[in-house]
């Protein structure tokens, strides 16, 4: 039987374990590079993303909130533009008790408004499907 033929398979083998590994390594250690924030800049409370509107492909509207101030920001593929800071009271307050009801798992008052309409919209196109 030749060994020298083994030997190389198993020369082979361990070089590619030893590549796979650095690969795999590497690939946790630039993860952990990038995702890395530093502590104490956000601890997932300075920046809040409270809603988002979508206008179009890569275009929408979001509402922020940042250390407690409401920013209004238009958001495109390449840039992100202030439309505006809410600073009245009492649509900060609508906001805040919005926040509230989604974060129990309800929807929101103006989808309620919507879920006649959507389901009278259904019920007219299985009509319309099924001929009655």
């Amino acid at each position: 039987m030749d060994y020298s033929l083994i030997v190389s398979f198993v020369k082979m083998l361990f070089a590619l374990a030893v590549v796979l590994g650095l690969m795999i390594a590497s690939a946790y250690l630039l993860k952990r590079v990038i995702s890395h924030t530093p502590a104490g800049i956000d601890n997932g409370n300075a920046i809040n993303i409270l809603m988002t509107r979508y206008l179009g492909p890569k275009h929408s509207i979001m509402m922020i909130e940042v250390l407690g101030q409401m920013l209004v920001v238009g958001v495109s593929s390449g840039q992100m533009t202030l439309l505006t800071k809410i600073t009245d009271p009492v649509l900060l307050e609508r906001m805040h008790n919005m926040q509230k009801v989604q974060s129990m798992g309800m929807p929101s008052p103006q989808a309620m408004q919507e879920y006649p309409l959507r389901i009278k919209n259904w019920l007219e196109k299985v009509r319309n499907k099924w001929g009655r």
